[in-house]
C-alpha cells in the first residue's frame, strides 16, 4: 500500500500511470514491497479529453530529435535521468508495471506495449518499432470511447493488439520486480538504439497528446 494515506497517482494522456505532475520532485508514491499487493491510492486525471502531459518529457523528446548537439551532450543524459527518477510512481520498475492495470484507460493495447517493452529490455528487439507504437497510441484512440483499442487496427498481426493476456503480462512483469529505476535506465541504454527507444517510450507513457 502507499506510504501515506490519500496519496494519488496521475493518469497521463495516453492512459499510463505515473507520479502526479505537480509532485515529480517528491519521493516515490508507491512503496509496497510486492507488486502483488493491493494498492490503496487515488487517481488524478483520466478525462477522455486530457491532452497535457509532462512538459519536461515533451521538451526532452522535442530537443533530442531536432537538436543533434543536445542529443550528444551530457546535459541530455542528465535531463533524462532526472526525469525518469522523478516521474515513475515507484522506485521499482516491476511494481510500476503491475499497477498500470489500475488505470481507467488500461487496455490490451497498453498491455501489449508494456510486454513488448519488457521483451526489448531483455533481448534488445521489439516485435514492432517504437515509432509504430507511437503512431498506434496517437491514432488508435476514438474520442469518447472508454479506452484505447476502440478502433480497428492490425488485428491480424502476431502481436494480437486487441487480445489481453494477463497471465503472460504477469509472468513478464514479475521478471522486473526488483529492478530499480536507476538500473532500468542503464539497462535500457545498453540496448542498440536504446536512447531513441527510451525517450520515445517516455513520450508515449507520460508525454502530451497532440
Amino acid at each position: 500500500m502507499l506510504n501515506k494515506p490519500g496519496q494519488s497517482v496521475q493518469v497521463y494522456p495516453r492512459g499510463f500511470l505515473g507520479k502526479p505532475m505537480d509532485r515529480v520532485s517528491e519521493p516515490p508514491v508507491l512503496t509496497a514491497r510486492s507488486p502483488n499487493l493491493m494498492f490503496g491510492f487515488s487517481l488524478v486525471g483520466g478525462d477522455d479529453h486530457t491532452t497535457k502531459g509532462s512538459e519536461e518529457i515533451d521538451r526532452l523528446q522535442r530537443d533530442f530529435f531536432i537538436d543533434p548537439t543536445y542529443a550528444r551532450n551530457f546535459d541530455c543524459f542528465e535531463d533524462l535521468c532526472k526525469i525518469m527518477l522523478g516521474i515513475f510512481a515507484s522506485n521499482k520498475f516491476g511494481q510500476w508495471l503491475f499497477v498500470q492495470k489500475q488505470s481507467p484507460k488500461y487496455s490490451a493495447l497498453h498491455e501489449r506495449f508494456l510486454i513488448d517493452t519488457c521483451n526489448y529490455l531483455q533481448t534488445g528487439k521489439r516485435a514492432m518499432s517504437i515509432y509504430n507504437w507511437e503512431g498506434l497510441f496517437k491514432f488508435n484512440y476514438a474520442e469518447g470511447a472508454p479506452m484505447y483499442g476502440a478502433r480497428h487496427t492490425e488485428s491480424n498481426t502476431p502481436l494480437k493488439l486487441h487480445e489481453s493476456n494477463p497471465v503472460q503480462a504477469a509472468q513478464v512483469f514479475k521478471l522486473f520486480e526488483n529492478l530499480t529505476i536507476s538500473s532500468l535506465i542503464l539497462l535500457w541504454l545498453s540496448k542498440e538504439g536504446g536512447f531513441d527507444d527510451l525517450i520515445t517510450s517516455l513520450y508515449i507513457l507520460f508525454g502530451s497528446k497532440a
